[in-house]
């Protein structure tokens, strides 16, 4: 489970259920105790556009039907991150390729900056398709000799 501070929701990526689904737990009404421990109920799904960007790794106990979250840690607590410099798009590292190696991508077209690639990937909705023609010892393509 991860735990976003700024909706104080425990999230759980459950993508063996639905690919892309996501589900939460809010937070139950009342204080926290003593020793800040807050607690969740009640799983509800939500749309993988509406999970916040500040998802930590969580550690929970779970009791009976509610949660208690233990703590959770930021990736990089105390420390500066440098700006990530821009990733090359696939259309920049295709250009790259060797010419012999382009073949298999000489229609390749993405309009969106390959958010909707990066999504399904993330989503666990992405598929790849071969005809088999990559064998070269084998003729099992669905072009095949």
């Amino acid at each position: 489970m991860v735990f976003s501070p700024s909706s104080e929701r425990l999230y759980r990526h459950q993508p063996q259920v639905v690919p892309g689904t996501w589900s939460f737990y809010p937070r139950a009404p009342g204080r926290p105790s003593r020793n800040a421990l807050m607690s969740f109920i009640h799983e509800k799904s939500t749309h993988p556009n509406d999970v916040p960007h500040d998802l930590y790794p969580a550690t929970v106990n779970r009791q009976g039907t509610r949660y208690k979250l233990t703590r959770y840690t930021t990736a990089l607590t105390g420390q500066e991150q440098e700006p990530a410099s821009p990733r090359p798009t696939l259309q920049q590292e295709i250009d790259l390729l060797d010419p012999s190696a382009k073949w298999a991508l000489q229609n390749f077209s993405c309009n969106d900056n390959d958010e909707t690639i990066a999504r399904a990937i993330q989503d666990s909705t992405a598929l790849a398709i071969s005809d088999g023609s990559y064998k070269r010892l084998k003729w099992n393509g669905v072009l095949g000799h």
